[in-house]
């Protein structure tokens, strides 16, 4: 299991990730910020055998609601592309033990994707870039609403506090310490959601907003980037509010 972008792996070898689960577009920063939580996680097993070509077996528990169909899952989907980018030929064996619950805003699918990621990376040597993980980690996103955004893959990735620097295809995430005072309560209410709803909301925003609106979004996004840096709470919770994608 050679591989042109690698230095390969011993046959038997196994690796676990894990990656927790996120809160993304707060306040004003859609897209933008997001922030790792403590639980719940997932938690992806992987190992590789001889093949004439890139293929995967997927087996997942835990939660339901998630495919289990290789090309179709976030998990398996960025393992595949990872592999098929690089030029590996094999048989990827994946288990995904599912932590947490899809559909309710907690980043199932990128803490699955960014699990992979780092599964790929390390079984196979990769020595990846934190940009080429997003990147890759993204394909998930992409997968499973039809837009590869970053916030909540960044999040999962780095952990604390994130805000996605994105510039064209190379985006760069900076991280955040949050403070210690700082408590989340999350709430996921049980309502019945439309297929491929992050997709179906994201069609729902405007493409035109006001000056004023843009303005106030600015100043408040501000305040939160000053509140995680200086570990205020208070300012965190100021900036929390958004004129225009809530």
């Amino acid at each position: 299991m050679r591989n042109s972008r690698g230095r390969g792996t011993r046959p038997g070898r196994r690796v676990v990730a894990v990656a927790p689960a996120s809160s993304a577009n707060l306040g004003p920063g859609f897209d933008v910020f997001a922030v790792a939580l403590e639980r719940p996680m997932d938690r992806l097993t992987l190992s590789a055998e001889k093949s004439s070509k890139t293929e995967a077996l997927l087996k997942v528990r835990g939660v339901s609601g998630v495919s289990v169909r290789a090309e179709e899952n976030a998990a398996s989907y960025v393992a595949l592309s990872m592999a098929r980018d690089r030029g590996i030929h094999t048989l990827l064996r994946i288990e995904l033990k599912k932590g947490i619950p899809v559909g309710v805003g907690l980043g199932s699918s990128a803490a699955s994707s960014v699990a992979a990621a780092l599964a790929v990376g390390e079984l196979f040597e990769l020595e990846l870039s934190q940009t080429e993980l997003l990147r890759y980690a993204a394909l998930g996103e992409r997968l499973s609403s039809g837009t590869a955004h970053y916030d909540n893959v960044a999040a999962s990735l780095v952990g604390g506090f994130s805000v996605t620097i994105n510039d064209g295809d190379r985006p760069h995430v900076i991280r955040y310490s949050p403070p210690r005072a700082l408590k989340l309560c999350l709430a996921t209410p049980v309502v019945a959601l439309p297929k491929r709803k992050t997709e179906f909301a994201r069609s729902l925003l405007p493409s035109v907003t006001k000056l004023s609106a843009a303005v106030h979004n600015l100043s408040m996004a501000s305040a939160i980037v000053s509140g995680f840096a200086r570990g205020d709470v208070e300012l965190i919770g100021y900036g929390m509010r958004d004129e225009i994608v809530e």
